[in-house]
């Protein structure tokens, strides 16, 4: 992956009473690490993601809902790592 390139992650909400992941776009940083891109219709007062737009973050590949794979956001990462 060359940076400056996107890929779709998951985000995970808070406070659904169950696990729910949220796509969105990431910009891709390094090897599964991606800054977090904010949807079209991103409402904060709608939705609490785990990891806010502008946050770096860890992805790992997951098995999600409906048994598909997907990049999920697992950790925030300190960019001085990178």
């Amino acid at each position: 992956m060359k940076p400056s390139q996107k890929e779709i992650i998951f985000i995970q909400l808070l406070d659904e009473g169950t696990t729910v992941y949220r796509p969105t776009y990431g910009e891709v940083i390094a090897e599964n690490i991606f800054r977090v891109l904010q949807t079209e219709n991103y409402d904060p007062k709608d939705e609490i993601w785990e990891f806010l737009p502008g946050m770096v973050v860890q992805c790992k590949m997951k098995k999600l809902t409906g048994g598909e794979d997907g990049l999920v956001a697992i950790a925030e990462y300190n960019m001085r790592d990178v």
